[in-house]
């Protein structure tokens, strides 16, 4: 797997960060040049820094906690990854967590009248209702850059889809690989979102939104 930045908005993706498995044989690339290894995720968590050829320092780490993405910082200014705007990546999380809370509550409804075309979803039920509702106001506070209602909504979204996954195992193989991949990628989206949150911050001079 491979994650890369630029140095600044609309640049070119200079840094490259690429790793086996679970963050095992990590390498740094600037430039298509290696400046970095790490052997393991234990090593990744204790971070590099790197002294560039224009005297800038640039910091490279996994932060200790689960579902991370690498964070890097160039003399303190954390960069977004694949060069998207941070407005945008903001965007895309909260209108992925209204989309989530929207199907939840349609479904929990649905199932509330009996509405037989969701009695075979192993995770449909009453409870979705509740589930939709949550969804929408975390969804409201990171519209207003709230870092904890995005780490509520991140850390709610991936327990559900462990435990979809356990539930639903029995669901015919393309189904179940379909509905992996899907949720892979909002949780990915949703783990940018930090980085989205902090840039967005920075610019603002420390301001600019919630700071819960």
């Amino acid at each position: 797997m491979k994650i890369e930045y630029p140095f600044e908005k609309g640049g070119p993706k200079r840094l490259k960060i690429q790793w086996k498995g679970t963050f095992q044989d990590i390498t740094v690339e600037l430039d298509g040049e290696q400046i970095g290894t790490f052997d393991n995720r234990e090593h990744f968590l204790g971070g590099q820094e790197f002294t560039l050829t224009d005297g800038s320092m640039l910091s490279v780490r996994l932060p200790n906690s689960g579902f991370s993405l690498p964070v890097v910082e160039k003399d303190g200014q954390r960069l977004s990854p694949c060069g998207h705007d941070p407005e945008k990546i903001l965007q895309a999380v909260y209108k992925f967590l209204f989309m989530i809370a929207a199907a939840n509550i349609t479904i929990g409804i649905l199932t509330i009248v009996n509405y037989k075309a969701f009695s075979d979803m192993p995770s449909a039920g009453w409870w979705c209702l509740p589930i939709g509702i949550l969804f929408g106001v975390l969804g409201y506070f990171v519209k207003q850059r709230s870092k904890t209602a995005l780490a509520i909504a991140t850390g709610f979204f991936a327990l559900n889809f462990i435990l979809t996954m356990i539930f639903a195992v029995d669901l015919p193989k393309p189904y179940y690989f379909v509905m992996i991949v899907l949720r892979v990628g909002i949780l990915f989206v949703l783990l940018m979102g930090f980085g989205a949150i902090k840039g967005l911050r920075q610019e603002a001079g420390g301001g600019g939104g919630r700071r819960f």
